[in-house]
């Protein structure tokens, strides 16, 4: 998250914001952690993060900030695929799959 000075680190504030897209403002979409799971609502948009530093005796410093990038959509990935039904002649079988990457379309 950053190097930490000023004594030891107490309850420092940690603010995840996306980028609007009709306000261009950034809003408060996640707080409490120094990591954030970028999901298919963050994509085209910046995310900001916001540290608030402040130490073991309840002082607080100046609030820092980083902004990325426009998140990228990621490619298509399948994983966990297996084929699922009873393997006996005249069975229908069919695939159970984790998709990533998008929404998935017409296959």
């Amino acid at each position: 998250a950053g190097k930490y000075f000023g004594g030891r680190e107490g309850k420092s504030k940690f603010e995840w914001l996306r980028e609007d897209v009709d306000s261009g403002e950034f809003k408060l979409v996640s707080r409490g952690t120094a990591e954030y799971l970028l999901t298919e609502e963050d994509v085209g948009l910046r995310i900001m993060f916001i540290y608030t530093p402040a130490n073991s005796d309840g002082f607080q410093g100046d609030p820092v900030s980083a902004i990325t990038g426009k998140v990228l959509l990621a490619p298509p990935k399948v994983t966990q695929l297996q084929i699922v039904g009873d393997i006996i002649e005249g069975n229908k079988v069919s695939i159970d799959a984790a998709i990533s990457g998008g929404l998935e379309g017409a296959s």
